[in-house]
């Protein structure tokens, strides 16, 4: 039983707490904060700056507003500093080696955002809940994490496939004249990530020159690319069908009564393409995006199409009296020019022949003359589009007879002078009156 209670009384020694008690670390805390002022630099030399050390590790990227020009990323910050005045000896402490203080009641350096859409103060809205934690020979430490809106100046000219090249500038605040000295940590390394819009690249935290040399910021860059796989699928791709089944157009007759609906629904749905286009680009004249020229340059043939489509529509079921445009026949004629070229070529290929004969001699000029006189070579031939003359026996025939009709445009009676006629008489018959009851 002794060697029982001996190894118990030993445990119990061994096992005793000594130091960071709730009462060793309450005295501690109130000898360090006694004559202790949070608006004074804590260096014993006033006149030397404090080195504050920033580390960042990045967490995602949330959101790139391009339109509003705001990019919304999550970071982790670490600050490192040395206080001279908040030391003490571990002996005196039963061997405490580390405190935590709050926020409010020590000296923490003021850190802002220089190019933030909201909020620039790096800390203020966590004051409440941080804690800063001490080690016996002044180094202080401060963890956080933080959602960080900045500005962001966009670049969509290649947009879908755009690189955006954003940065995020941290300055210190309340001390002029380079007293506070920002300074990169050197475990600081780039990084990357995605999250499934950017592929983020992420460089080394570094320190540059603001205003002037001796205020020193913190300078962290970003370059997003966007995968542009999802918007290429489903916005552009969509655009180039809909501009090949624009000139299907063409193909359909005029009498089928779905020609100038057609174009117009094709020109709606481009309209509505592009209107999406624009939600996902900042209304901004510098570096115009290629891809709103490329959507206005097939809107423009889009609405030539439509127009065109309207108005073959409106000449084929016009009315039969009106005469066709002047414009418009010569543009027929010069379409129809080859064709002429070629019969003239044909008459002239038939003329040489029937001036040899069998043997290849050349045969008497009068001869040739009266035959030709007698019987002259028919090239053209005038006649409506009736179906016994459109058929394709007649057709066929005419070919092999070296005979070329000339095209006739449906409902014209300009290149028939009886239509004439027979108009001017059904309005003479109209005006009789009384109108006659039959017409013979």
């Amino acid at each position: 039983m002794l060697f029982v209670r001996v190894l118990i009384i030993f445990c119990a020694l061994c096992t005793s707490t000594e130091g960071e008690t709730y009462a060793i670390v309450n005295k501690l805390k109130s000898d360090l904060l006694k004559n202790y002022t949070t608006t004074t630099r804590p260096v014993i030399d006033q006149r030397k700056p404090i080195q504050v050390i920033g580390e960042i590790v990045f967490g995602r990227v949330q959101e790139l507003d391009i339109v509003e020009g705001i990019l919304i990323s999550h970071l982790k910050f670490r600050v490192k500093w040395k206080d001279e005045v908040m030391r003490w000896n571990p002996r005196d402490y039963d061997k405490t080696r580390s405190i935590h203080m709050s926020f409010s009641d020590v000296w923490v350096p003021a850190i802002k955002i220089h190019n933030a859409a909201e909020k620039s103060n790096l800390m203020e809205d966590q004051r409440e809940v941080l804690l800063v934690n001490y080690q016996f020979d002044g180094r202080a430490i401060i963890e956080f994490n933080t959602i960080i809106k900045s500005f962001c100046k966009p670049f969509v000219k290649y947009f879908p496939y755009d690189q955006h090249d954003c940065h995020i500038i941290f300055i210190p605040v309340g001390h002029v004249g380079g007293r506070v000295v920002l300074v990169p940590s050197k475990s600081s390394s780039a990084q990357q990530s995605q999250n499934g819009f950017w592929d983020v690249s992420v460089s080394n935290l570094t320190m540059k020159a603001f205003h002037n040399k001796n205020d020193k910021v913190l300078y962290l860059g970003i370059t997003l690319k966007r995968q542009p796989r999802f918007l290429v699928i489903n916005m552009f791709v969509p655009v180039v069908l809909l501009q090949f089944v624009m000139f299907f157009v063409f193909v359909l007759p005029a009498n089928c009564g779905e020609k100038v609906s057609f174009s117009i629904t094709v020109v709606l749905s481009m309209a509505v393409f592009m209107t999406i286009v624009m939600d996902e680009l900042p209304p901004i004249s510098e570096g115009l995006p290629v891809v709103s020229l490329f959507l206005c340059i097939n809107l423009a043939i889009n609405v030539i199409v439509c127009v065109a489509s309207v108005l073959s529509v409106g000449y084929i079921h016009r009315n039969d009296t009106e005469q066709i445009p002047l414009i418009l026949r010569l543009m027929s004629m010069m379409m129809n020019l080859k064709k002429y070229r070629t019969s003239n070529a044909v008459t002239e290929n038939v003329l040489v022949e029937t001036s040899t004969d069998v043997n290849g001699k050349d045969r008497n000029p009068n001869s040739i003359n009266e035959r030709v006189t007698e019987k002259p070579v028919l090239t053209w031939v005038v006649q409506e589009n009736a179906r016994p003359h459109v058929a394709r026996i007649c057709l066929d025939f005419l070919t092999n007879n070296n005979i070329r009709p000339l095209d006739w445009p449906p409902y014209s009676p300009d290149l028939s002078t009886i239509e004439y006629v027979l108009d001017q008489l059904n309005r003479q018959v109209r005006r009789c009156k009384p109108p006659p009851v039959t017409l013979a």
